[in-house]
């Protein structure tokens, strides 16, 4: 009898485990406006509730609800596996463990898949690309944030793109870099903006200031372009590509791609297209030349 079948069904609705925690940090982290303090804080709750899992009580609160259940009839009451007896050439003869009772066998299954789950976590999301952008997250985050003052970069960020940036420059721009947020606050008509949270916003604003304040801020700009062309997710690109099973089917399978790439802009842009004006759009293909697309 297997662990899994038996215990998912009540860890769904048990008081113990926050309902639908890791499909929320699935929902999460396949989304297109995403930063990589989103992903650290998202994997550090999700973290935080496999530990808590983790503990004596809390697997004997779940095994009872999973006893309760089986009175229902829903799934067998738990038991113990029947014993077997090792191959020969694997057996040194000892005598293999014998667990006592159904709950201390569940509960080795059980603390298993939470370490699994763990470490998995921490492999995943601890990669020294996702490291680095979290230093150029935090750099860019610190320095329009805080007062005017230097900034100290970190050494992998040195080391990686030396070449590409002026590291004296940028720590020089850094420092004036808080005029930006003033700026933007003293001319901006809306509510102004206490604490920047996103890279993004401060892309927002730099581009809002003009070429002057570009080419003034000519490093940091560089950096900004070096971090926003690294994707954190690669969720809108797998679904780029059921877009394409949807669109080129198989009574289109002659398409080709010069009529195929118009298709899935429109179809995977539509928060774009739902905005075109359809009077022009007719207008143009009515006066356009007669062309015959494969």
């Amino acid at each position: 009898m297997l662990l899994l079948p038996l215990l998912v069904p009540v860890l769904a609705s048990h008081r113990s485990v926050p309902a639908g925690q890791p499909e929320a940090v699935a929902r999460v982290l396949q989304s297109k406006d995403l930063s990589v303090e989103t992903v650290k804080s998202a994997v550090q709750m999700l973290q935080t509730h496999y530990t808590n899992l983790r503990s004596t009580e809390a697997f004997h609160s779940i095994f009872e609800d999973a006893q309760r259940t089986t009175m229902n009839d829903l799934v067998h009451a738990p038991a113990l596996p029947p014993r077997r007896r090792a191959p020969r050439r694997y057996d040194d003869g000892d005598a293999p463990h014998q667990w006592e009772n159904p709950e201390d066998y569940f509960r080795s299954q059980f603390f298993e898949v939470v370490d699994l789950l763990t470490s998995e976590l921490t492999r995943r999301f601890n990669q020294p690309t996702l490291l680095l952008l979290m230093s150029m997250e935090q750099v860019l985050l610190t320095a329009v944030n805080r007062g005017f003052g230097s900034i100290n970069i970190p050494q992998n960020l040195v080391d990686m793109y030396t070449g590409d940036v002026d590291m004296e420059r940028l720590s020089t721009q850094l420092s004036l870099f808080p005029a930006v947020l003033q700026a933007h606050n003293s001319s901006a008509a809306e509510r102004p903006i206490i604490q920047v949270t996103k890279v993004a916003t401060i892309a927002d604003m730099l581009a809002a200031q003009g070429r002057g304040t570009q080419s003034l801020f000519s490093e940091v700009d560089k950096l900004l372009r070096l971090y926003l062309t690294v994707p954190m997710s690669n969720a809108t690109a797998e679904r780029s590509l059921s877009s394409v099973r949807r669109l080129k089917t198989f009574l289109r399978s002659t398409m080709s791609e010069r009529r195929l790439n118009p298709l899935l802009f429109l179809h995977i842009h539509k928060d774009l297209t739902d905005g075109l004006d359809l009077k022009k759009v007719l207008r143009s293909f009515c006066f356009a030349k007669s062309r015959a697309f494969p």
